[in-house]
């Protein structure tokens, strides 16, 4: 009974496929290098207002009450793929990368980070931010910068352009 249980357990780890930097690209809307301004661990998100709003809308997700999450405010330093004008981002992950895949970075670090954009009906948006939002995971190739990583990058971003 004991092997059963832990059994159970071991089903709710965070489980990624190993990606190619072409497939990482490929998939992710937005990649760029960013530093880590401000950490915010274990952060409350309510999405009441936002399933308030979404009701009109049947065929998007909607999420309902709050839930936690690690948020990190971060500076653009470059942008590798995707379009968009603000000098700041806010990532929003799950809170853990063993059991559900969450990134956990460090506040003055800088990083390589593939990512997506948070829209409306996103388990992360939050209609009361004003911030630009994406999110990403432990199954990316995101990672601490480093300037090897970044020309692969360069190179790949470039091969999937033409």
């Amino acid at each position: 009974m004991l092997a059963f249980i832990f059994q159970g357990y071991l089903s709710i780890a965070c489980s990624c496929t190993s990606l190619s930097i072409e497939e990482a690209v490929a998939k992710s809307t937005i990649i760029t290098k960013v530093t880590v301004l401000e950490v915010e661990l274990n952060f409350q998100l309510d999405q009441s207002e936002s399933y308030l709003d979404s009701l009109s809308r049947r065929d998007e997700k909607i999420y309902f009450g709050s839930f936690h999450t690690n948020q990190y405010l971060m500076k653009v330093e470059t942008i590798y793929k995707g379009q968009f004008s603000e000098d700041t981002i806010t990532l929003r992950t799950a809170l853990d990368p063993v059991t559900d895949c969450g990134l956990i970075l460090q506040k003055g670090l800088t990083y390589i980070l593939y990512s997506e954009e948070v829209r409306n009906g996103h388990r992360y948006f939050d209609s009361g931010s004003n911030r630009f939002l994406v999110t990403s995971s432990a199954c990316t190739l995101s990672s601490e910068y480093s300037k090897r990583h970044e020309k692969k990058i360069v190179r790949a971003v470039r091969r999937a352009i033409n």
